[in-house]
């Protein structure tokens, strides 16, 4: 025969750890680490590119009238 307080015990609900995860809940943590797997890939991928050299720095071009005699009068 069951005590009272074995039969309060079966009646909670199983601890959140314990829970099978409800499928929606299933398919959002997929996807999520889909996504965080991806993210590593491509930033794996990009380090083992080699990085173009630097782009050579142009000179500002001067503004229009802005040349030699500008000005004078």
């Amino acid at each position: 025969m069951e005590t009272p307080s074995e039969t309060e015990a079966t009646a909670e609900p199983a601890p959140r750890a314990e829970r099978p995860m409800s499928e929606r809940r299933r398919r959002r943590l997929a996807e999520e680490q889909r996504q965080v797997a991806e993210r590593a890939a491509a930033e794996a991928e990009a380090a083992l590119r080699p990085s173009p050299p630097p782009a050579p720095e142009r000179e500002a071009e001067p503004e229009p009238g802005a040349g030699m005699g500008a000005g004078r009068l």
